[in-house]
């Protein structure tokens, strides 16, 4: 499985040594189930430059496998181009939180269309879109046109008919599975897809092949 940490604390707007702390504590999970967790590294774009030497330890020294980027600030921030030109000479995915808030969304927090922008920008990246329960069907539009983004199915309760969407809209090669955990049981966020209306090809696409095909190879 894949394992991030956003520091104890979880900061909205982490600084470096933050990042750092959380980073060294997935890496003593990977350590403790190497066969089992798959580590990515947590940054922020507040801090590009720090970012970049993070990422480099965290790949080039540690074998992580993707980076993560929360809310600190928005996917379309300058920031974003030092870590998004990094991971794409890193060969590694980036995971970026997204979401569409009725109440509005936190100062710096991405909606879908930060994605989108994001990802128009950096075609040769590999971009994992949390949250589809978050972003919605109006989040899905918004990624129709950006084949370099897949979708993971996390976020909120789960929905009748949202992954069955997902998949309508985006294919079913663009759509991941995403846990939740430590916040929601794994049986529930499983039984998103295990339960939707789909075969059981899309189902195994969504569960393992499509995330396989976006981890570097080292990973696996």
């Amino acid at each position: 499985m894949v394992l991030f940490s956003l520091h104890d604390s979880t900061p909205y707007d982490p600084e470096p040594w933050m990042c750092r702390a959380a980073n060294d504590y997935a890496l003593a999970m990977r350590d403790a189930a190497p066969d089992v967790i798959i580590p990515f590294c947590y940054v922020t774009p507040a801090a590009p430059d720090a970012a970049v030497l993070e990422i480099d330890r965290c790949i080039d020294q540690e074998g992580m496998a993707g980076i993560k980027l929360w809310v600190a600030r928005k996917a379309s921030d300058p920031g974003m181009d030092p870590i998004m030109e990094s991971a794409i000479a890193h060969e590694v995915p980036v995971l970026q939180h997204a979401w569409l808030k009725s109440t509005g969304n936190l100062v710096g927090e991405s909606t879908p269309q930060d994605v989108a922008e994001l990802a128009k920008k950096y075609p040769r990246s590999r971009i994992i879109m949390a949250h589809l329960n978050g972003a919605g069907l109006r989040g899905l539009e918004s990624l129709v046109s950006v084949p370099n983004v897949v979708v993971d199915t996390s976020g909120g309760d789960p929905e009748s008919g949202m992954i069955e969407a997902a998949v309508a809209r985006l294919g079913p090669d663009r759509v991941v599975y995403g846990s939740d955990a430590p916040i929601r049981h794994f049986g529930v966020t499983m039984a998103k897809t295990l339960g939707a209306n789909l075969t059981e090809e899309t189902k195994r696409a969504i569960l393992w092949d499509n995330a396989a095909r976006i981890l570097p190879d080292w990973a696996l």
